[in-house]
């Protein structure tokens, strides 16, 4: 008897071990690494949710909700590469996983089983879903200036017109060479209201908030992704928006500033209403930052005190995404 009860205490004590394992699933910056349940997500938790990103895929599938997109922040310095991520499913099962931030994921799609009690006929319809999921969430590699980065083709949403100028490169090429600024005025159209690819990268001055949005390289010109959101109620003139690379050397004071020339605006404001937010473009010839390079951007209020500068590191301006 006192055999088979150690017998008996061996086995629990290895099940409760198995099942209070957490598995570690790898992010990055460059990379989007998807999570495939097999039952709607109700609810998700990352403990360092300002350096580890989470969002669940978008579209008119009834088993997007089954989705889970998770990155590291491109525009985090931390040093801390380690969080908790919890997942509850609609049927109440609990999932925690420890997510690691590295540089390129060894695995970058996981079907998970959560062994919620599913019918065969749901459980087939999700299969037969989930291969159109699959393909509409297809990641595709794009290499430029010796870096990789991983773009979901649902998250471009252009208009139809953009659409029919981007599946033409010969038109691209003609109105490049031939009407540039309206080349970047249809570019920057189209895209003004497109969501951030750069999460929560701003510094502001009260309630005043400036935010880099997306770093993209299009035809050897760069294009930054700017809003400016308001939220006091008093209006904010600008005076100025001034743009330069500085070096950034702590403890020195020898830094110095090169004012940098932008080649196109597309509605940089020169007011921002109270309570309002404003998109807009900035648009560079393509240039790259050393390691101790700073894209300096200095914003002036009209006859007031709202002062903003605003640090961009080398790593984003070094890493655009294509346009």
């Amino acid at each position: 008897m006192r055999k088979i009860f150690l017998i008996l205490c061996y086995i629990l004590i290895n099940v409760d071990y198995c099942e209070a394992q957490i598995d570690t699933i790898q992010v990055s910056k460059n990379y989007k690494t998807l999570l495939i349940f097999d039952d709607d997500i109700a609810e998700s938790i990352i403990g360092n949710d300002f350096e580890f990103f989470q969002e669940i895929v978008q579209g008119n599938s009834d088993f997007n909700s089954r989705i889970l997109k998770l990155s590291f922040n491109r525009g985090a310095n931390s040093k801390n590469n380690f969080t908790n991520l919890t997942v509850i499913t609609s049927s109440g099962v609990t999932l925690d996983y420890i997510l690691e931030a590295v540089k390129i994921p060894k695995k970058l799609t996981f079907k998970i089983d959560t062994g919620s009690n599913k019918t065969d006929q749901t459980n087939q319809k999700f299969k037969k879903e989930l291969l159109k999921s699959e393909h509409n969430i297809e990641s595709k590699i794009i290499s430029s200036n010796k870096s990789r980065y991983s773009l979901d083709v649902n998250e471009t949403n252009f208009e139809t017109i953009s659409e029919e100028i981007n599946r033409e490169p010969n038109r691209l090429d003609s109105l490049y060479k031939n009407d540039r600024n309206e080349f970047y005025r249809l570019k920057c159209f189209y895209n003004q209201y497109e969501k951030e690819k750069i999460a929560r990268y701003f510094v502001r001055n009260g309630d005043v908030f400036f935010q880099l949005k997306t770093v993209y390289y299009s035809y050897g010109d760069i294009f930054f992704h700017f809003k400016i959101e308001n939220k006091q109620t008093i209006d904010l003139d600008i005076d100025f928006i001034n743009y330069s690379i500085a070096t950034n050397y702590k403890k020195s004071s020898s830094n110095q500033e090169t004012l940098l020339q932008p080649v196109y605006l597309f509605q940089q404001p020169e007011t921002v209403e109270g309570e309002s937010s404003n998109h807009f473009f900035v648009v560079f010839k393509k240039f790259t930052l050393e390691k101790h390079n700073i894209l300096r951007i200095d914003l002036k209020e009209k006859n007031g005190a709202r002062t903003i500068q605003f640090d961009i590191n080398d790593e984003l301006i070094n890493n655009p995404i294509k346009f």
